[in-house]
């Protein structure tokens, strides 16, 4: 996944981007729908289309907060101290720092994912 022309990655052993870790969780998710109507006493009127309407929203933005300045900074540096990959070297100019500005683990992504969800939702969507 790239955002201004960076590359934004999820995870740094192995190295992983953030679109193929969403996508992953995404499929993820949809199995776990379709083998919850395997279960005895599943109930759809239970378990509404509302739930996993939810849990898609929840998988699709729940690292949303890794595009932030300092997470991928940070990120940027376990890479290149796991593998010596000169990739992630390039400029991080154009990304918004939204988090505290601290390191790991006080540089909270789940954090900083509630703070651009709330920003996309109340600027975005709700115009």
């Amino acid at each position: 996944m790239r955002v201004k022309n960076i590359e934004i990655y999820a995870k740094s052993n192995p190295t992983y981007g953030l679109y193929e870790h969403t996508k992953d969780v995404i499929l993820a998710l949809n199995d776990l729908a379709h083998s919850f109507e395997k279960y005895e006493g599943y109930d759809h009127n239970t378990y509404d289309d509302e739930l996993w309407k939810s849990a898609f929203f929840s998988a699709l933005f729940h690292d949303v907060g890794k595009v932030d300045y300092h997470f991928q900074r940070t990120i940027r540096q376990r890479i290149k101290k796991n593998t010596n990959d000169a990739k992630t070297e390039g400029s991080l100019k154009g990304l918004v720092p939204f988090s505290c500005g601290k390191w790991y683990p006080e540089n909270r992504h789940n954090v900083v994912s509630y703070i651009y969800l709330n920003f996309i939702m109340t600027t975005r969507i709700a115009k």
